[in-house]
């Protein structure tokens, strides 16, 4: 794909101070797979929370899951956020009911991470906020192993044992992905996202 098309769509969505880097991550995560979000008039006011928004909701189409985990069972792709939720009802509403493995995605919001593991299970993907950092190992261990993708923007989150982290830096978005928590849970991440990622194993700081 041209250099000019990555800036073009960059620039449709307002996003004009980021590096080509991140250019590339925004065109992959926003406009591939023919999924373009309407964000329509409001495309310059896209901040960093509705970034993470989208980010997670297009983690979800690069991600694939066991098979048991997108069965006829399931009848919504299952959004989990866990703690107290860092966005906005307007950002939610983008990403509700959109298609991700071929399932409405709906979101779920506990106000603890502290849920059982059972409950757990029924997400296809957690996003863990800030509010449990205190509680971050307790979590982990109960995803352990379970099919479910875990994302937050906690400081070493991937260190600690989270799939993907996001981080803020000069005003930017960019991501961490640990490759051995996904094997874990028997996930698999897009070689396309993977590239652009910084990898980072287990207590690596």
């Amino acid at each position: 794909m041209q250099d000019r098309t990555i800036k073009q769509c960059c620039l449709s969505f307002g996003l004009v101070a980021v590096s080509f880097r991140l250019q590339r991550v925004v065109l992959l995560m926003l406009c591939l797979s023919g999924a373009v979000l309407n964000v329509g008039s409001h495309a310059s006011e896209l901040d960093q929370a509705t970034l993470k928004v989208l980010y997670t909701y297009k983690f979800g189409k690069f991600t694939q899951w066991p098979d048991d985990k997108l069965n006829a069972t399931n009848k919504h792709f299952q959004y989990c956020i866990l703690g107290e939720n860092p966005f906005s009802q307007k950002d939610l509403n983008m990403i509700s009911g959109k298609s991700v493995q071929g399932l409405p995605l709906a979101i779920e919001v506990f106000d603890s991470g502290l849920v059982p593991q059972e409950v757990l299970a029924r997400c296809h993907l957690v996003f863990i906020s800030r509010s449990e950092k205190r509680r971050l190992a307790t979590i982990l261990s109960s995803l352990k192993k379970l099919p479910v993708l875990s994302i937050s923007d906690m400081t070493e989150f991937s260190a600690q044992g989270g799939m993907i982290t996001l981080i803020e830096s000069e005003g930017k978005l960019h991501f961490q992905i640990n490759p051995d928590a996904l094997q874990q849970a028997h996930i698999s991440m897009s070689s396309k996202i993977m590239e652009l990622a910084d990898i980072v194993a287990k207590g690596q700081r």
